[in-house]
C-alpha cells in the first residue's frame, strides 16, 4: 500500500533523535515503527473510492428497500382507509333503518297517546 502523502523521510527522523540523544539504533527502532503505523493506518485514495462506492450501494439498497416498504404501506393504508369508508356506510345504513324505525315508534306513540289523551277528555265529559 503505498501512501506517498504520508511518506516520512528516516534518514532525517533518525538524525533528528539521534541529535537530540537517543542512541542510533533506538531511533531507527522508533522511527521504523512510526512508518509502519503511517503505511498501515493511512487510507490511500483507492481506499477512499472503495468504501465511498460501497457506501453508495448500501444507500441505493437502503433506498430501493425504503421505496418498497412505502409502496407497501400505501397500499395497506389505502386498503385500511377503503375498510373505513365501507364500514361508514354500513354504519350510515344502519342509522337510518334506526332512524326509521324510532320515528314509526314514535308516530305510534303519538297516535297511542293521542288516542289515550281523547278517551281521557271524553271520560272527563
Amino acid at each position: 500500500m503505498s501512501n506517498t502523502g504520508r511518506m516520512i523521510d528516516t534518514h532525517a527522523a533518525v538524525k533528528e533523535l539521534t541529535d537530540a540523544g537517543m542512541p542510533e539504533d533506538q531511533a531507527e527502532a522508533v522511527v521504523s515503527i512510526q512508518r509502519d503505523l503511517l503505511e498501515n493506518q493511512a487510507a490511500s485514495k483507492h481506499d477512499v473510492e472503495k468504501s465511498e462506492t460501497a457506501l453508495r450501494n448500501d444507500l441505493e439498497r437502503v433506498e430501493t428497500s425504503l421505496r418498497g416498504d412505502m409502496v407497501q404501506l400505501e397500499t395497506s393504508l389505502r386498503g385500511e382507509i377503503q375498510d373505513v369508508r365501507n364500514d361508514l356506510t354500513l354504519l350510515r345504513k344502519d342509522m337510518e333503518t334506526l332512524g326509521s324505525y324510532l320515528l314509526t315508534r314514535l308516530g305510534a306513540l303519538v297516535v297511542v297517546g293521542g288516542g289515550f289523551v281523547i278517551m281521557v277528555l271524553e271520560f272527563l265529559r
